[in-house]
């Protein structure tokens, strides 16, 4: 019997890890976790599993993020961002608000300077709201999906103001844009 080399075993490995995703982050494999570095690589090795039942488990990735540990660096903390507002997002309840405002601030940046690259292009791409006009608008789409969590459940504008938006995105999450023409978001088209 031939030997299997270490590229095939990492491959079966990965390939069982991202079936099982389900089971392993709800079996509590997560709670010994430390820093974002690790859950990281966690949600990296689990291909960034996205379901209804695991976004609404927000407190177990708040606890994650609360003890002491690397911090995720570089690509990784974006990837890691980008899947932590999905699942944020995805969750519609009122936990999600303290994840985006431990997340949202370092994934803004990266979107507004035109550095979003793969997995967290795709993961925006796929599960962010989108109109067929401006679907290339990562940042107007950021700010349409904070609006419509915070349409669900209900937050006031002291919960939102937490997140260190300016205050053009800011009315626009709270849907009181200043003037109705012109709300401060960007749009490539002038009469748009």
């Amino acid at each position: 019997m031939a030997a299997r080399s270490d590229s095939t075993l990492s491959q079966g490995a990965a390939t069982v890890l991202r079936t099982r995703a389900r089971e392993i982050i709800s079996s509590g494999a997560l709670d010994t976790v430390a820093g974002s570095a690790m859950a990281a690589q966690a949600v990296d090795l689990l291909d960034y599993p996205i379901d209804q039942e695991l976004a609404g488990d927000v407190p177990r990735w708040l606890s994650v993020l609360e003890r002491p540990g690397l911090d995720a660096e570089g690509q990784s903390r974006v990837n890691f961002e980008a899947y932590m507002y999905v699942v944020a997002i995805k969750s519609r309840t009122l936990a999600a608000w303290d994840l985006l405002r431990r997340t949202l601030s370092g994934l803004r940046s990266v979107v507004l300077a035109g550095g979003l690259i793969n997995p967290a292009h795709e993961l925006l791409d796929l599960n962010l709201p989108s109109d067929t006009w401006n679907s290339w608008d990562f940042h107007r789409r950021i700010l349409i999906s904070l609006r419509e969590l915070r349409r669900r459940t209900g937050v006031d504008s002291a919960v939102v103001a937490r997140l260190g938006l300016s205050e053009d995105d800011f009315e626009f999450v709270l849907d009181e844009p200043k003037k109705k023409r012109d709300r401060g978001i960007s749009s490539f088209w002038p009469w748009g």
